[in-house]
């Protein structure tokens, strides 16, 4: 840990004894516990002992085996304090990390955050703030960051343009899942994906309520939605690893949906 301690003496004997007395799976650190933070909502640490061990000045090479779950608010973030707080986050693994409360002034947070981790991330999730309509785009830092995800990255509330889709699609193609509910997602013309998907190892694919109206509004908008199946049907690779795909609450038809799907050679799917 560097220098700074997470937990007082106090917390640590609790911490100690009802992971020894319960042995529970999962034991939730409170965001009193890790210095006071207003910012980090969650640590929840799978691997006590690890962690623990190092956290109490013992074998500190044993920490590359902690697997933990942190959320980070960033809705009242002070810069300083945030960056100085997160330091003792960065050289984790995590089984999830999570991104809340994203706004355009917030932003920088990512981007500052995401070139200073060091860990791997089994899911990743980013929620913008609610709006009727998303505003938020993809940022660099989160196309950059996908390097470190290993499993599933969600996004959700986001903006996303033809060329950030395919960037998005590109960057992550090594994970087994991409989720992106709820966004407004604009592929006004097919996109090839044959060479942006090439080796992909993705099996699931989920776009809930991204065809909504406030959002990509496939009901009024059902060419873009073609667009964007015959794009991704472009990719020989992702037809044979794809699974599944969920398209629930798309705007567009159950009966249609699949139809379109299957003419462009996607038959695995989810409703």
């Amino acid at each position: 840990m560097e220098g700074s301690s997470w937990l007082s003496q106090e917390d640590k004997e609790k911490v100690l004894k009802e992971v020894s007395l319960e042995r529970s799976e999962k034991f939730i650190l409170k965001e009193t516990c890790i210095m006071e933070s207003k910012f980090i909502e969650n640590l929840y640490f799978k691997n006590y002992r690890c962690e623990l061990e190092s956290e109490m000045g013992y074998s500190s090479s044993r920490r590359r085996g902690t697997c933990c779950i942190l959320e980070f608010s960033l809705d009242n973030c002070k810069e300083a304090k945030f960056l100085h707080e997160i330091k003792c986050c960065q050289s984790l693994n995590y089984s999830y990390l999570g991104f809340h409360q994203i706004k355009i002034r917030n932003m920088h947070f990512i981007n500052e955050f995401a070139p200073l981790f060091l860990g791997k991330v089994d899911n990743l999730t980013l929620f913008s703030e609610y709006e009727p309509i998303p505003k938020i785009g993809l940022s660099n830092s989160i196309l950059r960051w996908s390097a470190r995800v290993l499993g599933e990255v969600l996004i959700t509330w986001f903006n996303i343009n033809a060329r950030q889709f395919k960037r998005l699609m590109a960057s992550y193609r090594h994970v087994n899942a991409i989720k992106l509910h709820y966004c407004k997602i604009s592929v006004p013309a097919y996109v090839n994906f044959s060479k942006a998907l090439k080796n992909t190892k993705i099996k699931s694919i989920s776009i809930v309520g991204t065809g909504e109206h406030g959002y990509s509004d496939w009901k009024n908008n059902p060419d873009e939605f073609k667009n964007l199946v015959q794009s991704l049907a472009s990719s020989p690779d992702l037809k044979m690893s794809i699974e599944k795909i969920n398209i629930e609450w798309i705007g567009v038809e159950e009966d249609e949906a699949q139809e379109i799907l299957r003419d462009n050679g996607l038959v695995s799917i989810e409703s």
